[in-house]
């Protein structure tokens, strides 16, 4: 008993002692919940109250809206409208919904699946597109009705919309579903033109913006660019019907004012449509973007909206004549009536053959002025040799060639120029004298060319109208504080000299076509032969001209370059008549004046072009120059017998004497062959014309004497290796010549029904 007794004492003390210790620990606990509670309510009061009050905001962002886009008039270029717009919560969204989903509404919006996928990722409700066709909204209903899709939904919210479509894409740019600005000047000026979002914060229960704090949005600022839509649209007539005649990859056009460097007008085709820049330019693109993987077709979105004229190089070619010119008229190397000449080809540089565009009819000996007009390689290769190799690297980079220009726009290039005066070797010299050997972007090319006519200052090209420039006063360059003059690298001396040469070239030379009756133009044309793989493709040119009007006081430049035309290739035939056709624009909508009577050269006009395609070069350059016509060719074969297969001007076109007529020719030997018009010519003459051009005959009639037909008849298109029949008359008497005739048409018979005949047939080497 006394020991149960015992252990009965001992729990009780163990059970004691717990409860002690539970006591002191509960009191401990109870300790350290007053002080924090204390830190809570007293010392870091006023902390965790506002933190509670935070929780408690709820923030609603207020866009700001986007400002509006002008041309230098005030026509709207780009605006904001009220556009459907598709979303997507991806939290509502069941797992094994999200395929089908993204399937179906990719199929409506034209939107890659995988993207849509990719975007549902995100926790927050997700736009998918802007801009919904009422075709597309009511085909998103119908797909939400017939699913039940609670994830789907349709806003009306306000976007970006640009009024002319796809006139000038590659420089507005667009803007993405966020409002951001996506290439061109929307993105370039994206701060000015977002503006700042505002804030509506709600306290509590609070619903209504009446009961909370509302910061109001700041609108983005408005921009007047230097863009005149109507010259812009100018520029978007011709170039459409370039394209459509000519089929070429890309096509830059640039009109300018020389003095101020204000951008007038810029486009690049193709175009893309800002409205709907992830959608193909034609059919068949649409088709090529839909079988890409999103890797591809990202890539190709961003080669359709380069700007060829901003982010894209080409070699000048014989533009670059003027710059050459203007240097060493700068350097007093030369003058106008310096002598230079040609002989058709430069020989003397190791390892290297430099041939004019009229190898086989050389000029021989020419000015300076002479040179120019006649765009003459190897004259060029004597000026720029008289210049020097270090001079003429001092004025590459003085031009700004190898330097970005400084325009507004993403992703300028700088070109390519020699490295250094050490790498310029003989050959390299000779060839930058006529524009090969660098490269430049359009922007570059038109912004030197500038300098070369507006007094020889190179100016920062420039897209944004100030307030001042609204008005149309023309101020020094010297003493307009609007502009950004880099450098002045040729004397307005110069510079006046240029532009009589440039005068002169659309006068009297090459660039004749391109004249407009009346009025004072200067100008140069340029055409370079594509090199791939080591080998001069001649199917594959870069075609440019350039303009500008007035000559006395120029106050519009335009350069037009054509990567790649189709057929015709020349500077003359495919850039020239668009350069032509909106300075006539400009100079109609403007109503400028006439600089002379106008009559008398178009009454000058009075030679009609003789139709050379199917003859040899050899014999459409006789043929052209017996009707006092030059001609032009940029072939990069030598031979003399290859057949011509176009022609510009057209056959029987009215031009003026001294015109020249830009040949395309085929060195293949496989073109199309004219038969020459031989009646009444000597036999043996009529045959040598004929080995000439390769085509076999037969003799039909008498055995000498003058032809009298030729079966099929003269301007026949035959294939290389034809045969034709040619029918001889000898005069000696009338009497024979009927019998030769008779027994010539008799012996033809028989032949036809199977009977004999003597015959002559012969192959032409």
């Amino acid at each position: 008993m006394k020991k149960y007794n015992k252990k009965r004492n001992s729990n009780d003390r163990i059970t004691k002692n717990r409860v002690a210790v539970l006591f002191i620990l509960c009191l401990l606990l109870g300790f350290v919940f007053f002080i924090r509670l204390f830190q809570l309510q007293i010392a870091g009061g006023d902390v965790y109250r506002k933190e509670a009050q935070i929780q408690k905001t709820k923030t609603i962002n207020i866009p700001a809206s986007r400002g509006a886009i002008y041309d230098r008039n005030h026509n709207i270029l780009a605006q904001n409208v009220k556009m459907n717009t598709v979303y997507v919560t991806p939290q509502s969204i069941k797992e094994e919904d999200k395929t089908k989903i993204a399937e179906s509404l990719g199929s409506i919006i034209n939107l890659d699946s995988s993207a849509i996928i990719e975007k549902m990722e995100d926790t927050k409700p997700v736009k998918l597109a802007t801009g919904l066709t009422i075709d597309q909204v009511q085909a998103i209903y119908k797909l939400i009705e017939e699913n039940n899709y609670k994830s789907i939904s349709i806003n009306s919210e306000t976007n970006r919309f640009y009024p002319n479509g796809k006139m000038g894409s590659h420089l507005l740019g667009f803007t993405d579903l966020e409002n951001k600005g996506v290439y061109g000047v929307e993105n370039t000026f994206d701060k000015d033109l977002r503006g700042t979002p505002g804030k509506n914060i709600l306290y509590g229960r609070a619903v209504s913006k009446d009961q909370g704090n509302l910061f109001e949005p700041t609108a983005g600022k408005e921009l007047s660019l230097t863009i005149d839509y109507k010259i812009q649209s100018i520029i978007n007539k011709y170039g459409e019907e370039t394209m459509k005649k000519y089929n070429p990859k890309k096509m830059s056009v640039i009109v300018m004012k020389p003095k101020t460097g204000e951008v007038l007008g810029m486009e690049n085709f193709p175009k893309y449509d800002p409205n709907n820049p992830r959608v193909g330019r034609t059919e068949e693109e649409k088709k090529l973007i839909e079988e890409m993987d999103p890797e591809e077709r990202t890539n190709y979105y961003y080669d359709i909206w380069r700007s060829f004229s901003i982010n894209d190089t080409y070699e000048p070619g014989s533009v670059f004549k003027a710059i050459t010119a203007a240097v060493a008229l700068e350097e007093k190397t030369t003058k106008e009536d310096s002598k230079y000449v040609c002989e058709g080809f430069i020989t003397d540089i190791p390892g290297v053959k430099i041939r004019c565009h009229r190898w086989y009819d050389p000029h021989g000996e020419q000015t300076l002025s002479e040179a120019l007009n006649n765009s003459c390689n190897p004259a060029f290769v004597q000026i720029i040799r008289e210049i020097g190799k270090e001079k003429f690297f001092k004025y590459l980079s003085g031009f700004g060639f190898g330097e970005k220009t400084g325009i507004k726009l993403p992703g300028e290039e700088k070109g390519l120029i020699p490295k250094n005066v050490d790498s310029i070797g003989e050959a390299e010299l000779a060839t930058l004298s006529y524009g090969h050997g660098l490269s430049a972007t359009p922007i570059q090319m038109i912004t030197a060319m500038n300098a070369v006519v507006n007094g020889g200052y190179i100016i920062q090209p420039k897209l944004v109208l100030s307030e001042e420039e609204k008005n149309e006063e023309e101020v020094k360059i010297e003493d307009n504080k609007n502009i950004v003059v880099k450098r002045q690298v040729i004397s307005e001396e110069t510079s006046a000299k240029m532009n009589e040469l440039l005068y002169s070239v659309i006068n009297e030379g090459t660039g004749s076509t391109v004249s407009i009756p009346g009025y004072k133009i200067g100008g140069k044309s340029g055409t370079s032969i594509k090199l791939e793989d080591g080998q001069y493709k001649d199917n594959k040119t870069d075609a440019s001209f350039f303009i500008s009007y007035p000559v006395d006081n120029p106050k519009y430049t335009i350069l037009v370059v054509v990567d790649e035309p189709q057929g015709d290739n020349g500077g003359n035939t495919v850039a020239g008549p668009v350069a032509k056709n909106i300075l006539e624009d400009i100079i109609r909508e403007n109503k400028y004046p006439a600089d002379y009577n106008q009559d008398e050269e178009i009454a000058a006009q009075n030679i009609s072009v003789p139709d050379v395609t199917g003859m040899t070069l050899k014999n459409a350059t006789r043929t052209l120059r017996d009707q006092g016509l030059q001609s032009l060719i940029y072939n990069s074969s030598t031979d003399i017998n290859m057949i011509i297969q176009q022609q510009s001007p057209q056959a029987y076109t009215k031009v003026s004497a001294g015109t020249a007529v830009e040949l395309v020719a085929d060195p293949s030997g496989l073109a199309l062959i004219k038969i020459p018009d031989l009646v009444n010519d000597n036999m043996d003459y009529g045959i040598a014309q004929l080995k000439e051009l390769g085509i076999e005959y037969q003799l039909s009639g008498d055995t000498e004497g003058k032809i009298i037909k030729t079966e099929p008849e003269a301007g026949t298109l035959i294939e290389p290796g034809s045969k034709i029949k040619i029918i001889i008359k000898n005069d000696e008497s009338e009497e024979t010549n009927n019998e030769t005739l008779e027994n010539s048409i008799e012996n033809d018979q028989n032949a036809e029904t199977g009977g004999g005949r003597n015959e002559n047939t012969t192959s032409a080497e």
